[in-house]
């Protein structure tokens, strides 16, 4: 029964509106899913040199295979847990005092990082299980395709 007649008052059931109160909303979910496709954006970026130096220099790529892991490691778990996307933003604070206020990279890395920890702080992707999918599956698929491309390209003359 969607609308419930008791005592002459009308009551919403949960059918109608599961959302009010503790749900997620269109914003929440936008927002989300903006944080979700920044952070596999830059996690995409790392995979695709961890993908090309791994197949190329062996070992050496797997730098960037942390890279990636810092990365996507803090963005399941700001899908998993509300509010928690705060750790993005100390993340690109880190970045930004790491490599130093006057290099580029600082900011290249610390501003997309900033602004997806406040994107999770106030968004939260619905369906979690496909924000899971792209935020793991995509950086994946990229390094894969890397590495295969470089190891079918050969070895290179000096």
């Amino acid at each position: 029964m969607l609308v419930s007649d008791k005592s002459d008052e009308l009551e919403v059931d949960s059918v109608i509106a599961p959302s009010i109160g503790a749900g997620n909303t269109r914003r929440e979910s936008v927002l989300g899913w903006l944080a979700v496709a920044l952070i596999t954006l830059i996690s995409s970026f790392f995979a695709l040199f961890a993908g090309g130096e791994t197949a190329n220099e062996g070992l050496m790529g797997l730098g960037h295979v942390v890279q990636m892991a810092v990365v996507v490691i803090p963005g399941v778990v700001a899908v998993t847990f509300r509010r928690s996307g705060g750790m993005f933003a100390v993340i690109g604070v880190f970045s930004i005092v790491f490599f130093g206020f006057l290099q580029p990279i600082s900011y290249i890395l610390g501003i997309p990082l900033i602004t997806a920890g406040v994107l999770f702080y106030f968004g939260h992707p619905q369906p979690k299980k496909l924000a899971y999918l792209v935020l793991v599956g995509v950086p994946l698929l990229v390094g894969l395709a890397t590495a295969i491309g470089a190891l079918l390209a050969g070895p290179r003359p000096i």
